[in-house]
């Protein structure tokens, strides 16, 4: 049963015409089709694809900070983030490969949005650095007070996580000092204090 093209046309292979058994099908012709049809909807579905596993990320970004929060990190497993949020385990682990790589992530989500929320504050009305302060403060209590205890002590045993916390303190700190600077120039802090 060897198929056989026939007629092929310089101009298009899709007026192929195909030979089996002396019977010709212009089967050729519905295959192409099919095919151009199924890539080209795999290419929008690529689209999506993307935009589905982005938004996934973040939920399960979202999932396991409150989880590693409320319950410490160790206490929550990957099987815990995936049946919250009712998807499979291959799913999760396809996104993020281990709990270290989702921990990062989660951190490095609260330092983003505390960075965020200081630029809006700072951007708003006319702010001082006693009123900075005052601020750094409050939003600090707010989210420590739903922390447990738990996370804090479990951090430990996530290298990458400590590593990457570690160098953002040596940045924050260069920043705290460039900070003091100015509230001394603007008149808020003494000289003589050592910040």
């Amino acid at each position: 049963n060897l198929y056989h093209i026939n007629n092929v046309n310089n101009n298009s292979i899709f007026e192929a015409k195909v030979q089996k058994n002396g019977k010709t099908f212009k089967s050729f012709l519905l295959f192409c089709n099919f095919a151009a049809k199924y890539i080209s909807n795999m290419i929008s579905k690529g689209d999506k694809s993307t935009d589905y596993r982005q938004q996934l990320s973040q939920r399960i970004i979202e999932t396991a900070t409150k989880m590693f929060f409320s319950r410490g990190i160790k206490a929550v497993k990957m099987d815990d983030v995936a049946a919250r949020l009712a998807i499979s385990k291959r799913t999760l682990y396809e996104i993020f490969n281990n709990k270290e790589k989702l921990l990062l992530h989660c951190v490095k989500k609260l330092k983003n949005e505390k960075d965020e929320h200081f630029k809006q504050f700072m951007k708003g009305q006319k702010r001082t650095e006693i009123d900075a302060i005052i601020e750094f403060y409050r939003f600090q209590m707010n989210r420590t007070a739903s922390i447990s205890p738990h996370f804090v002590s479990d951090l430990h045993r996530y290298p990458s996580v400590v590593s990457w916390i570690n160098e953002v303190r040596r940045t924050s700190d260069r920043i705290a000092q460039d900070f003091f600077q100015k509230g001394i120039d603007n008149g808020y802090f003494r000289k003589e204090v050592n910040f």
